[in-house]
């Protein structure tokens, strides 16, 4: 009946043992690392509490009547033999969760490990050259390779006066070039 404590706990994230504390899964979200290139992906971790929950022993109770088909005194009766080892032993090892022990009335929990149920990915951004999206310009909505073609027209437009400055200065070289020779000798 002990393994059924780790699978109400899977399934509900939160149990009450009288006399001996709650135990929580608590959620860490997965995590962006942009230096190593990867996200990692969701933990869990147990967190423990002195205090009962008086909610979470009695779903308890009824999830073991339906799950194994017996009586609400046999499981009241597995709950009370929890809390007397505990009480007798200082000592109550919960499998794949962990240990909680009693050590001059202080209760320290330790588990067994956090969970990882899959193991970080490796990205690397991804750039389609001939993709094709919808980007919201102001009001309008246009497609990627639209603006492309706007943005590239932009770009010729704006060097036209780098034509005219080399026209110029050629004109004033020419124009120097002439006055030196004809009007400095």
């Amino acid at each position: 009946m002990k393994a059924l404590l780790h699978y109400f706990l899977v399934q509900n994230k939160k149990i009450s043992i009288p006399q001996v504390g709650s135990i929580s899964i608590v959620n860490r979200d997965a995590e962006d690392d942009f230096g190593e290139k990867t996200i990692v992906p969701p933990t869990y971790s147990f967190l423990y509490k002195k205090e009962n929950d008086a909610i979470a022993e009695n779903a308890f109770m009824q999830f073991a009547t339906q799950k194994l088909q017996v009586t609400e005194s046999i499981v009241k009766d597995f709950l009370d033999r929890l809390a007397e080892e505990f009480s007798t032993s200082k000592r109550l090892d919960i499998d794949g969760v962990g240990v909680i022990t009693d050590e001059k009335d202080n209760l320290n929990f330790q588990p067994h490990s956090s969970w990882r149920c899959y193991s970080p990915i490796l990205v690397n951004r991804v750039i389609h050259a001939d993709a094709k999206h919808v980007v919201r310009v102001g009001e309008d909505e246009k497609t990627s390779t639209e603006m492309q073609e706007l943005l590239s027209k932009e770009k010729q437009k704006k060097y036209w006066w780098a034509y005219v400055l080399v026209i110029l200065l050629f004109l004033a070289g020419c124009g120097y070039m002439y006055y030196y020779y004809f009007y400095q000798k």
